[in-house]
């Protein structure tokens, strides 16, 4: 298989999950969007297992490295001025959802931190 079949999997496979969650909400059957779920991801991973070509290389790692370590800086720099914001209010419900939000940075700084040292120790 080539590249570009491995690409037109990778755009067809969301399309169909889009479509099916939306028929499965609508008629109320949750089996079947599961159900196409694991058929997909199976059929993308034995797509790319026969791919030829290169998919990936260091340079996408890396800018996926950059990528990720920006967007969690942003949403927690976002999100702790939103929850300060939010706990200003003097509403019990707006704290909860402030407090919600700064448990939320923590676990995600937390996995962050575990997932980069364990890492750092593997490679």
């Amino acid at each position: 298989m080539d590249k570009k079949t491995y690409r037109k999997i990778g755009i067809f496979f969301p399309i169909l999950m889009g479509v099916t969650f939306t028929l499965g909400i609508v008629l109320n059957n949750y089996i079947l969007p599961i159900f196409v779920m694991v058929i997909g991801i199976s059929l993308v991973f034995i797509a790319k297992s026969r791919v030829r070509d290169v998919i990936e290389d260091e340079r996408h790692y890396k800018i996926g490295g950059y990528a990720g370590k920006y967007a969690i800086t942003l949403f927690s720099i976002i999100a702790s001025i939103i929850g300060l914001i939010l706990i200003v209010q003097k509403s019990p419900i707006l704290e909860a959802v402030a407090y919600t939000l700064f448990c939320s940075i923590s676990v995600l700084l937390l996995c962050y931190l575990i997932l980069y040292v364990y890492f750092e120790k593997k490679m």
